[in-house]
């Protein structure tokens, strides 16, 4: 079993030679967590503050329908959005379990990516997998409050792009 293993890690390698390779190592040492419980913290934290930014928004867009709505106050604690929090969380949880399953059986040590001074095992990977996906989430729940971070970050490469091309045109 050990030997699958090595062979999927001798292709992970290889796709570090890629363009997609490069993004995911770049990718994995932004979200890489350091140790179990620095990860339980950090996925704790953004997990609370993707409920209350979901909480926010659906104020929000409670106010912005108000009058279509005819509902006089919002019910924010619905159980059909709880039981949705739930399953993400046991999700989420048993993601680790797995990860630190995989971890005693197969990957009894640390790892490094090439290029990378980080050490790291499969468990902090997964902590950095759930982390990225809620921090994802809080970006969406800020785009419905009326904040588009991504949408702004974007506009500001264009920006920079026509700036750099307008400038090297101009030069050259």
């Amino acid at each position: 079993m050990k030997i699958a293993f090595l062979r999927l890690w001798e292709q992970f390698l290889s796709l570090l030679g890629s363009f997609w390779g490069w993004v995911l190592l770049i990718l994995c040492e932004l979200v890489m967590i350091p140790g179990v419980k620095v990860g339980l913290i950090g996925l704790g934290v953004v997990f609370v503050l993707d409920y209350i930014t979901g909480l926010s928004a659906y104020w929000i867009e409670w106010r912005k329908d108000k009058v279509k709505n005819d509902i006089e106050t919002p019910y924010f604690f619905q159980s059909k959005k709880m039981r949705k929090s739930l399953v993400k969380a046991i999700t989420y949880f048993l993601f680790v379990a797995m990860a630190w399953l995989m971890w005693f059986m197969f990957f009894d040590g640390t790892m490094r990516f090439p290029m990378s001074t980080r050490e790291f095992n499969v468990i902090n990977i997964a902590f950095g997998i759930c982390i990225a996906i809620e921090c994802w989430s809080i970006l969406e729940n800020m785009k419905r409050m009326g904040y588009d971070l991504i949408g702004a970050i974007g506009k500001a490469f264009k920006n920079f792009w026509k700036t750099y091309h307008v400038i090297k045109d101009d030069t050259f």
